[in-house]
């Protein structure tokens, strides 16, 4: 079942009440870090001309939905910024939004400050219903300015109006069910309230911008209590408001104080802490559960929207030097919990790998790391768990972790995605935004050691063997021959490739000297230097070739994972060639068929009759020609 990115296992309700209860002085300005920025984008590639973003809500499913002065539609995006659709409002007509709510069937309330209106789209902004004028058994009234709304935990409408300085209660048919307050300063009074948002007890708070304060009501609308802040902070304006599930209150100021900024407080008005992350002119905040604040930069010639985050944050994933790739080295920034100063605790950072890997990309595309925090975790399906870091209140941690494949000079780059997740006490999980990065081979197989090349005797072949490349990674080897011992000389294309120690070059002519070489690639795509050079003049074989049936000893031995048999017939017959292991139990025919005249030669490549891979270890293989037979023995070494 999928679950929000940064809260996966949430304790009753009961239980995070009395933790919070317990401990009012873990949200002292001296102790709460700010939230720090995780990344933003721009919203001005969607509004022409560009306007600040003037109100912004967000679904059940963390979707955030924007609106800027005169735009014509409403913006959805997803929560690393991707637009998911653009709303147009019908007809083309212009709205000034004041708030935007989302309520559990996906219908969109907006307050429009232009019309005087409360706006009811569906969820593809088709327009269900609007509403200047409300009636109920309490009589009825006129919106004056339409400002902040919210769905309460009962599914009503509360709204507030800062014209007429109340707050009404409605029904989602349009019904008024009662006004709340009347214009003044005192408690329960209003002037010109802006923004509302409901806590996770169905307490609701208003930013009351013209008395510089925030207040609080029950779920019935009684007045509970009431702040402007003190040192450092003091509200000038408020006018947007959010709610945490930690019920901390985030206030955007942009009134008296200096600078504009965003202001925490807890559920009972204790100051937490104020940040703006380069914000110039902070307009509309909307949070996601524990673990996204989501602000929107109303300064007009470069709009905005940026997210700021509790959870661990991965700084960098860079290649671990020196080594035969799969390993990477992840940084992360601690979560703010993990500093002994808030409720949950963090014991430590459980770090996962998606599957399954990035797909290949150029290498023009991963000369840096890629846009950080570009994907949201909904839940750990598809994710491996590699490791858990304890936690021990640093700053950063580090850790090398394993990808699953390297990049290659053939395959490109190979992208591993990673996620940190937070651990508590309290079966609580904040999850990181995953990030991505690869790894490299950075380690060439070493030098061969020269080949050992011969004359295979009136066969007009050269026999190259080569000792086995100690590299852990090899891929396989090329070969190459030339006619000078220069190696500048070397053709570009070598004369073969093998995964075998042997090779027989059967392009010789008496006569003829060559210089042969060997090369050993890895499976990343790197190579050795050349190995040294070996030589051989191929001649005219005295003895002529032979008119009896000889079976050669197989080349290379020992050998692994094959070898060459060959055999010479001095006329076409049928013969038969098998194998069996040193006790005498066959293992498998080779050769059953009829043979030209001359040398046939028969590869093996160490299995049995039924493919399947033999042991190491002696083995006998027979030649049966008529009356005659003729065994050598071979070794399979693994």
């Amino acid at each position: 079942m999928s679950s929000p990115r940064g809260l996966r296992l949430a304790v009753p309700l009961l239980l995070c009440a009395l933790v919070l209860a317990l401990a009012p002085s873990l949200t002292s300005a001296s102790s709460w870090p700010r939230p720090e920025p995780v990344f933003s984008w721009p919203t001005s590639w969607y509004l022409n001309p560009p306007q600040a973003v003037s109100a912004l809500g967000m679904d059940s499913y963390g979707r955030i939905y924007a609106a800027n002065n005169d735009n014509l539609g409403i913006i959805k995006y997803s929560l690393d910024g991707e637009v998911l659709e653009l709303l147009p409002f019908p007809g083309g007509t212009t709205h000034i939004l004041g708030d935007i709510a989302v309520d559990l069937e996906g219908n969109i309330w907006c307050t429009d400050r232009a019309g005087r209106l409360l706006l009811e789209f569906d969820s593809d902004a088709n327009l269900l219903h609007q509403w200047g004028y409300l009636s109920g058994t309490s009589g009825g009234v006129s919106l004056t300015d339409p400002f902040g709304v919210a769905i309460g935990p009962n599914g009503h409408i509360f709204l507030t109006d800062a014209g007429a300085n109340h707050l009404l209660e409605i029904l989602p048919d349009g019904t008024l069910v009662r006004v709340i307050g009347s214009p003044g300063s005192s408690a329960g009074q209003f002037m010109g309230p802006a923004g509302i948002a409901f806590d996770r007890f169905g307490n609701f708070y208003v930013a009351d911008s013209g008395n510089g304060r925030i207040q609080k009501f029950d779920g019935q609308g009684s007045f509970l209590l009431q702040w402007s802040g003190t040192s450092p902070v003091t509200l000038g304006s408020p006018f947007d408001i959010a709610i945490d599930d930690w019920d901390h209150v985030f206030v955007v100021d942009n009134g008296t104080s200096s600078p504009a900024q965003v202001c925490v407080f807890t559920c009972t008005g204790a100051y937490v802490t104020n940040f703006t992350g380069g914000i110039i002119s902070p307009g509309a905040v909307a949070v996601r559960g524990r673990t996204g604040i989501f602000v929107s930069e109303r300064d007009g010639s470069d709009p905005s929207i940026v997210s700021f985050g509790y959870p661990p944050m991965i700084i960098s994933i860079q290649d671990v030097p020196d080594d035969q790739g799969r390993w990477v080295r992840l940084t992360f920034g601690h979560s703010i919990f993990d500093s002994g100063y808030t409720p949950d605790v963090i014991t430590g950072y459980a770090i996962y790998r998606q599957q399954p890997e990035g797909a290949s990309k150029s290498a023009a595309e991963a000369v840096a790391l890629p846009p950080a925090y570009a994907q949201h975790a909904v839940d750990l399906e598809g994710w491996d768990a590699l490791t858990v870091i304890p936690a021990r209140r640093d700053s950063t941690y580090e850790t090398v972790l394993p990808t699953l494949c390297d990049s290659t000079a053939s395959g490109g780059i190979e992208w591993s995605t990673f996620l940190v997740s937070a651990l508590t006490c309290d079966n609580l999980f904040y999850d990181s935004y995953s990030a991505s990065g690869y790894s490299v081979d950075n380690i060439a197989p070493p030098t061969p050691s020269a080949p050992q090349v011969a004359e295979v005797p009136g066969l007009l072949q050269v026999s190259i063997t080569w000792d086995a490349s100690a590299a852990p990674d090899l891929d396989h080897y090329a070969v190459y021959r030339s006619a000078s011992d220069d190696p500048g000389n070397l053709p570009s294309i070598p004369l073969a490739t093998t995964t075998s120690l042997s090779y027989l070059d059967e392009t010789v002519q008496p006569g003829e000297t060559w210089y042969y070489w060997i090369v050993a690639y890895d499976d990343a795509g790197l190579s050795s230097p050349l190995s040294p050079s070996a030589s051989v003049t191929v001649v005219t074989s005295a003895e002529p070739p032979s008119r009896k049936l000889v079976l050669q000893q197989n080349v290379p031995n020992p050998f692994n994972p094959s070898t060459a048999i060959a055999f010479t017939l001095p006329q076409a017959q049928r013969v038969r060639l098998k194998v069996f292991d040193r006790s005498g139990r066959y293992v498998a025919t080779l050769y059953d068929d009829v043979a030209p005249q001359g040398e046939t030669t028969v590869q093996w490549e160490g299995v049995d009759e039924g493919g399947r891979l033999v042991a190491s270890g002696v083995y006998l293989y027979r030649l049966e020609a008529g009356e005659e037979t003729q065994t050598k023995r071979m070794t399979l070494v693994r």
